[in-house]
């Protein structure tokens, strides 16, 4: 349940700075990224409400047919939320893969520090020093993203 609350989480990051995402010149990158992001919100927002209804009637020593019925809905609709969050994960490594191009940097910090002599680095390029490279030839018109 705690990696579900953190996803939530980062997805209201990401819903209070969608806006510097328009930095970005690469509109398919932009609209992928958007668009697989928005997947994994409403996704997990299901596997949540799925939870609530399943917590909610689980305690009843005698459940009606209705509820019941309610239940196994619940139920299939966590399994499938679980299920697509599966598959949008697939998404995310191709995703950063084309980040990592406009950026010419690797993008795998996180992994390299979460799971040490798991995750290797990448090297895409040398550091370059401040100032070496423009906006313009990153592919971004200002900002972070």
């Amino acid at each position: 349940m705690r990696i579900f609350k953190a996803a939530q989480h980062e997805s209201k990051i990401y819903d209070r700075n969608r806006e510097t995402l328009f930095g970005l010149r690469e509109a398919t990158l932009r609209a992928q990224t958007h668009q697989l992001v928005i997947q994994i919100h409403l996704s997990v927002d299901a596997r949540f409400e799925a939870a609530t209804v399943i917590d909610a009637n689980r305690d009843d020593p005698e459940p009606s047919q209705a509820i019941q019925a309610k239940l196994r809905i619940a139920e299939a609709s966590r399994r499938d939320a679980f299920e697509r969050l599966m598959q949008l994960h697939a998404e995310i490594p191709p995703l950063i893969a084309q980040y990592e191009k406009i950026t010419k940097h690797p993008l795998d910090a996180h992994d390299i520090v979460a799971q040490p002599g798991l995750v290797q680095p990448t090297e895409l390029a040398s550091p370059q020093p401040p100032g070496a490279r423009g906006l313009a030839q990153s592919g971004f018109d200002k900002g972070p993203f």
